[in-house]
């Protein structure tokens, strides 16, 4: 488990059944507008892939910044989250421009993590996409046809005879978009999604068998010209979920409001250093437990609870 950029890293919501005493606890570490955030979900699935997108941002920004675990989290306005350094502190060496994103969807919570570019990650479950009511994945399909590109979609077309890579062509496109658009931090204000175009390698969906699934470059385009400045990397993750992470240009950064931008030490960078870092290594998500995540002090009391 690293603990320095860029992270991967993941957590099965699935398989945690903490007790309600330990959920508890874990609900009272945090500050009291996480908690309200938390205590809007109603199911209880919901609350937990909520908890754990906050231990997970949480243990980013104590291990990468050595950031108190009580720090406030700040999101910009098209919901990017962030972690604005204390006062006065140096980033790390090598993360000037630490920053990070989350995503939950089925049994999977993950965060992924950059010193240097902008990130973003998103993660897509099966089944998803199906509607209630018996509705089949082609009928499902339709009603995004006005998000994905005419390319895009005469990939899934192609793929009609075989629903299983239909879905999982449609899970990779859904999460490559999803990544760029958090990466960024315009959140649902980019549209139409059709806007952007993901180009996926051709071995993807290969390897689901593997022990640790390989990760795979693939590609953007952005109004149907290639973006150079940009790179997406593929993994699957157990249960058929696929993740995405998108790398950009710290540059790139939309922000309302100007706190998110004020935290990059390097906004800008000479091209060929950007390429570098693009091109950097992005390793495998590390598969965790909440164990994995919490403060000695905190996990103390955490497993002192299912005495």
């Amino acid at each position: 488990m690293s603990a320095s950029p860029p992270l991967r890293w993941a957590v099965d919501a699935g398989r945690w059944a903490p007790s309600s005493a330990q959920l508890e606890l874990l609900l009272s570490a945090l500050p009291a507008d996480e908690v309200v955030r938390a205590a809007r979900f109603v199911e209880p699935a919901d609350v937990k892939r909520c908890l754990l997108s906050q231990l997970l941002q949480r243990a980013a920004g104590a291990r990468a910044l050595g950031a108190a675990w009580g720090a406030p989290l700040r999101r910009t306005r098209g919901g990017k989250p962030f972690l604005p350094p204390p006062p006065g502190a140096p980033r790390p060496a090598g993360a000037p421009n630490f920053n990070y994103n989350v995503s939950h969807e089925g049994a999977w919570v993950v965060l992924a993590a950059e010193g240097r570019c902008l990130v973003g990650v998103d993660v897509a479950a099966p089944r998803q996409l199906r509607g209630r009511g018996g509705r089949g994945l082609a009928a499902s399909l339709e009603l995004m046809r006005a998000q994905l590109s005419d390319a895009e979609w005469a990939r899934l077309q192609s793929l009609a005879g075989d629903e299983a890579a239909m879905e999982a062509a449609f899970q990779q496109m859904w999460c490559v978009k999803e990544a760029f658009i958090k990466a960024r931090g315009d959140g649902v204000a980019f549209e139409p999604l059709s806007r952007v175009e993901a180009v996926l390698p051709p071995d993807a969906g290969a390897g689901g068998g593997a022990a640790q699934p390989p990760v795979r470059r693939g590609a953007l385009l952005v109004d149907g010209q290639p973006a150079p400045r940009w790179r997406v990397f593929l993994q699957q993750l157990p249960g058929r979920h696929w993740v995405a992470v998108a790398r950009g240009p710290p540059d790139a950064a939309v922000d309302a409001h100007g706190e998110f931008r004020a935290t990059l030490q390097e906004p800008v960078m000479p091209e060929p250093e950007l390429q570098a870092h693009l091109d950097a290594h992005s390793p495998a998500f590390d598969l965790l437990t909440v164990e994995d995540l919490l403060p000695d002090e905190l996990l103390q009391r955490y497993l002192d609870c299912e005495l």
